[in-house]
């Protein structure tokens, strides 16, 4: 597989430049394929503009569970000031249960987000997957029954406020911060 990919004509850069994380998020997936029991985790694959034969940008993910991959369009909007954001997500059937429920300030204006079974991108070409894995215990700044958010509301709510990647990086550190990741984080 990794030599096909090196291989695909029309590509500029040489293996290991500019498609190095496109390479490595393929072996990762290839892995978790073969892991026996670590064989039940999301896989993300992605590709930036470098690393195809026609400039796309490609974004995939795959599920591990029994999944509802219909598309659902959330619309954004502008709130007014004090509107607040319910956070509630309950998990996904055979998945982690969610507990912790809660509200956090709305952000003026939201973007309209795309979501299969998890967020995936937004209005303005912001896109997201994750790979399941688990967290750095060490990095905890609460205990989990005072945590709000797990990958799916983190993702959601990132996807509603960022107009850019770096934006929604900063938006996500922030909320983990202030508000705590909750579950396994899948990343």
């Amino acid at each position: 597989l990794l030599v096909e990919v090196a291989g695909v004509g029309g590509m500029d850069a040489p293996v290991g430049q500019d498609r190095a994380g496109v390479l490595l998020v393929i072996e990762v997936t290839a892995h978790h394929a073969h892991a026996g029991d670590d064989d039940k985790r999301c896989s993300a694959f992605a590709a930036g503009k470098k690393a195809t034969v026609d400039g796309s940008t490609l974004n995939c993910y795959t599920c591990d569970r029994p999944c509802d991959f219909r598309l659902q369009i959330i619309p954004g909007g502008d709130h007014p000031e004090g509107t607040m954001h319910r956070v509630d997500y309950v998990g996904i059937p055979g998945g982690q249960v969610h507990t912790v429920f809660g509200s956090i300030p709305e952000a003026a204006h939201t973007h309209s987000i795309f979501s299969v079974e998890v967020p995936v991108a937004n209005d303005r070409q912001v896109f997201i997957s994750e790979n399941t894995c688990g967290s750095k215990t060490a990095l905890s700044n609460k205990k989990p029954e005072d945590c709000l958010m797990d990958y799916y509301s983190l993702a959601a709510i990132m996807l509603q406020r960022a107009s850019t990647a770096a934006q929604g990086v900063s938006i996500m550190a922030e909320l983990v911060e202030k508000y705590g990741m909750r579950g396994p984080a899948e990343s």
